[in-house]
């Protein structure tokens, strides 16, 4: 394997294979420009009916009595 810095038969430098796929340098501008105005949002409503804070309450109680009574019989009084 040649490297880039070995001299070859003709002494001079080896060629390097990849300098046709060097990317051109890139020059960077940046430039000030005003800031735009934030728009304000009105905050995240949620309407939630009574029947439905019920039903969602209940939900989560009988999910998590149905937890507590698998743990209890199935952990704590296994046969």
């Amino acid at each position: 394997m040649l490297y880039v810095e070995e001299v070859q038969k003709a002494n001079g430098p080896v060629p390097s294979l990849f300098t046709d796929l060097e990317p051109a340098p890139v020059r960077v501008q940046t430039a000030a420009r005003p800031a735009a105005p934030v728009r304000l949002q009105p905050p995240y409503e949620l309407n939630l009916s009574f029947a439905q804070v019920l039903v969602w309450f209940a939900s989560a109680i009988s999910l998590a009595s149905l937890l507590l009574w698998a743990v209890l019989k199935l952990w704590l009084f296994e046969p």
